[in-house]
């Protein structure tokens, strides 16, 4: 989340594209991750209200649309 800009209003989104590859699925909290598990390429975290994807590496994930409005 970013805040609108004070002058404009105007907000952004970007909407990507993501690769999830093998992913390495949490079902709890597990803070000492720092990368994704050996032969994995994204952890999914399903532990809490909303689930989670992180993925490792930037090639994963790459903009596909910039999405400009304003907030009333």
């Amino acid at each position: 989340y970013a805040p609108p800009d004070l002058i404009t209003h105007r907000s952004v989104i970007f909407y990507n594209k993501v690769l999830l590859g093998v992913e390495s699925v949490q079902s709890q909290a597990n803070n000492s991750l720092s990368a994704a598990l050996q032969n994995h390429h994204s952890v999914h975290g399903t532990e809490f209200q909303y689930q989670e994807y992180i993925v490792c590496q930037y090639g994963q994930a790459i903009p596909y649309l910039k999405i400009t409005y304003t907030a009333p």
